[in-house]
């Protein structure tokens, strides 16, 4: 890696601490742990994720979001998004997965939009704050 490179990623990994340290109270962002590879390669298991809160209506076909189903936390990217009628439906597909999720995700159920992540530094996360960490759960 480029000297440049290296100094991009630095500093992108230090704007995510910042944002983990005041974020959660000053602006619409919020962090999430992966855990599985349902993503792979774009992201791993300990990859730590910056997302940030967001409308359905600024949800666009690619973005990869962040969805509850019952109680758990899930991130998959958006392939297909169904807006006719009244109800804004999204149909999400792991990148590793064959097929796309079984259920489409409603806009109660849409947490936030992936911003950007930090490989591994999750793993740090999920070791020493156990409790509050929010993770995400690939299928």
């Amino acid at each position: 890696m480029s000297l440049a490179g290296l100094a991009v990623r630095s500093a992108v990994a230090l704007s995510g601490l910042a944002l983990l340290c005041v974020g959660s109270s000053l602006l619409p962002v919020y962090s999430a742990v992966v855990l599985g590879g349902s993503m792979e390669p774009v992201l791993a298991s300990g990859d730590l994720l910056i997302l940030v809160e967001t409308s359905a209506d600024s949800v666009e076909m690619g973005d990869i979001v962040g969805f509850r189903q019952g109680d758990k936390g899930i991130i998959h990217r958006v392939v297909d998004i169904d807006r006719s009628g009244e109800l804004t439906r999204f149909v999400t597909k792991g990148d590793a997965n064959a097929r796309p999720d079984g259920s489409p995700v409603l806009p109660g159920q849409l947490e936030g939009r992936l911003l950007f992540s930090i490989p591994k530094l999750g793993w740090i996360r999920l070791l020493g704050a156990g409790q509050g960490a929010s993770v995400v759960a690939a299928r």
